[in-house]
């Protein structure tokens, strides 16, 4: 069992003064500078920037939670449960098996690291418990005894004919998914700190030895079928947590660090969010829905282009013969209102409006593209909307919207559509 650390939790940007955690961090970030994406250090203080996650130094594990649900810099009771939520339903497929049953006030406290690997431990044993996943394997080998089939031509050209050239196959446990398995539950069990989730990991992991499979050093691509679709969750969970995990063996191991991007998390929640419930949000429109609409180019000099823009979501619909077509972009930025206000010389301002470069981007997108309109999102605690503003009185409108993230209630989704159906009624209705 790994020694325990001292748990932290902070918001995005808070400010880090703890001495003994400040100085590892700066430690971390001056020795190698993929922290610096991640990691701001200062003389005095340290803060994490648009991630969130878990970071482990050698003392210390640090769970990092969204600003978005923090009050009066505050952390909110309820938060990790958002987070979960809206990780899981934005990259786990299928998501059938459902975490917050099992979140008591315990894991509440605990870090986003810690519950995924616990999810991921309690789903995989679950599995293996009904059966471990097999199939044929094809082995070629050299034996004194006549089992499986003979390699005639090879055969022939042996000088001990005592020895036979067979190929057989065999009803093996060794195979790509269990070998992925295999991988992840020993790089896991290096940096869990949750005793209950290193007893379920040292089972699977002995369990594993006992069939002999192989455990490789790097993840290996798995297809999925009939016969091992069951197997699907909990590979979903490893894959969610190492395609985010960066491990510093530099460290003997005792650093890591498993962060999200969260402007990335709420653009393919958003975009995931409008196409799985396309037929609520527009029930009386003809819909197509394009993520990362074509790209255009908008800067040239005399030989290329230099510059291009990609929409996260163009939306056209058409009723009664009347096609119309709209450009969505999402901001994972606090605002304070939807009101677009004359700008102030000071950048931090920008936290709490609407910063003028994503206007910019925005009559950028309605030159480009000649949409009808297009929508600024931001993330908020309910969802409005604001009046049309005219770029340039051509015509080019803009809204302003914030959309509620609120996953407390069972029905979050089905209310979040229909309060997003308002919005875009009210939208095309210009």
């Amino acid at each position: 069992m790994p020694s325990p650390k001292d748990i932290l939790q902070v918001s995005e940007y808070d400010h880090i003064t703890n001495d003994r955690l400040l100085k590892e961090l700066t430690s971390l970030y001056l020795k190698d500078e993929k922290w610096s994406k991640f990691l701001k250090v200062q003389n005095s203080f340290a803060y994490f920037k648009h991630f969130v996650g878990t970071v482990q130094t050698g003392q210390f594990t640090v769970s990092i939670l969204p600003k978005v649900w923090a009050k009066d810099d505050q952390i909110q009771e309820g938060t990790m449960k958002n987070l979960l939520r809206i990780l899981l339903y934005t990259y786990l497929t299928p998501s059938l098996f459902n975490p917050e049953t099992m979140i008591s006030p315990r894991y509440e406290r605990n870090d986003l690291f810690e519950l995924l690997i616990m999810f991921y431990s309690i789903t995989l044993e679950k599995e293996l418990n009904q059966g471990m996943y097999r199939r044929y394997v094809r082995r070629e080998e050299e034996s004194r005894y006549l089992r499986g089939k003979l390699n005639l031509e090879r055969q022939l050209n042996r000088l001990d004919k005592s020895v036979f050239d067979i190929t057989d196959f065999r009803f093996s446990a060794d195979n790509e998914m269990n070998r992925y398995f295999a991988y992840a539950t020993n790089l896991f069990s290096t940096f869990t700190q949750d005793f209950r989730s290193l007893h379920l990991l040292t089972s699977i992991e002995l369990l594993f030895q006992s069939e002999a499979v192989a455990n490789h050093t790097l993840p290996i691509p798995v297809s999925f079928n009939r016969l091992n679709d069951r197997f699907q969750i909990p590979y979903n969970y490893a894959d969610l947590i190492i395609k985010h995990l960066r491990p510093d063996p530099g460290n003997g191991k005792q650093a890591m660090m498993m962060l999200f991007d969260m402007n990335r998390v709420f653009q393919e929640f958003f975009v995931k969010f409008i196409k799985k419930n396309e037929s609520v949000i527009f029930p009386e429109w003809a819909v197509r829905i394009e993520p990362q609409y074509e790209n255009k180019n908008f800067i040239f000099n005399r030989s290329s282009a230099l510059r291009f823009t990609i929409p996260d979501l163009w939306i056209e619909v058409q009723k009664e013969g009347v096609k119309k077509s709209f450009i969505l972009d999402t901001k994972y930025k606090i605002i304070q209102d939807i009101k677009i206000e004359e700008g102030s010389e000071d950048p931090d301002d920008d936290v709490f409006k609407i910063a003028q470069s994503d206007l910019y981007q925005m009559f950028t997108y309605s030159d480009l593209y000649k949409a009808n309109g297009t929508i600024l999102v931001f993330p908020g605690g309910k969802t409005q909307i604001s009046e049309p503003y005219n770029f340039k009185k051509d015509g080019l409108l803009l809204w302003v919207c914030m959309l509620r993230l609120d996953f407390n209630k069972d029905t979050w989704e089905k209310d979040l559509a229909e309060e997003f159906r308002k919005v875009f009624n009210k939208v095309a209705s210009c």
